[in-house]
């Protein structure tokens, strides 16, 4: 048999040129839509892990936030505590406190001195009394200003006056003495 091709040459170029052509494009869009797979698979794969990483992140967070909150609670009680021994560390200083505060000034009171009253406002003490002479007062403030119970001595007044002492039937005797005023501020913190 015989074939006989009716088309012209020029026409039968085209149809290989296009054959060729689309044969092209196709292998082209081919290998465009592996390499769009590809690349589409590599990104599933990045999103995931970035994924896991985000959870396990969050499950981190999630255990230092509770970490977090114990701290604070510990703080917290810990304060407490603290707030709590101070003040017990101040019940027991005040309840030897004004012992040491008088033990200190019985033993601070030098012969030919005699204290008539002693008078506590908040921290700042006032102690009254006679004395024979300005040197024994001043002797007094000056062991008061040795000892660490005591700080701020200061003398108020001094004032040469008559102290009268009953004798037997109506006689009675009178001195000439000073009578003085000091004031000191008490600190019943310091422990010896």
């Amino acid at each position: 048999m015989i074939r006989i091709n009716l088309l012209p040459r020029k026409l039968k170029g085209r149809a290989a040129l296009l054959r060729q052509r689309l044969t092209t494009f196709f292998l082209v869009a081919l290998v465009a839509v592996g390499i769009a797979y590809l690349i589409d698979a590599s990104l599933s794969r990045e999103i995931n892990r970035q994924i896991t990483d985000v959870r396990a992140k969050e499950k981190e967070i999630s255990a230092l936030k509770a970490r977090l909150n114990w701290l604070e609670e510990y703080k917290k009680t810990k304060s407490q505590y603290t707030r709590k021994l101070a003040v017990i560390e101040q019940i027991l200083k005040g309840r030897t406190g004004p012992i040491r505060v008088l033990d200190t000034l019985a033993t601070s009171v030098p012969s030919q001195m005699w204290l008539e009253g002693i008078k506590q406002v908040n921290m700042r003490m006032k102690i009254t009394g006679w004395a024979a002479d300005n040197l024994i007062v001043s002797r007094f403030m000056s062991s008061l200003q040795s000892s660490p119970l005591f700080t701020r001595v200061e003398l108020e007044s001094v004032s040469r006056d008559e102290f009268r002492v009953a004798g037997q039937g109506s006689r009675s005797k009178a001195y000439q003495l000073n009578k003085f005023a000091i004031l000191a501020t008490v600190s019943y913190s310091v422990r010896r």
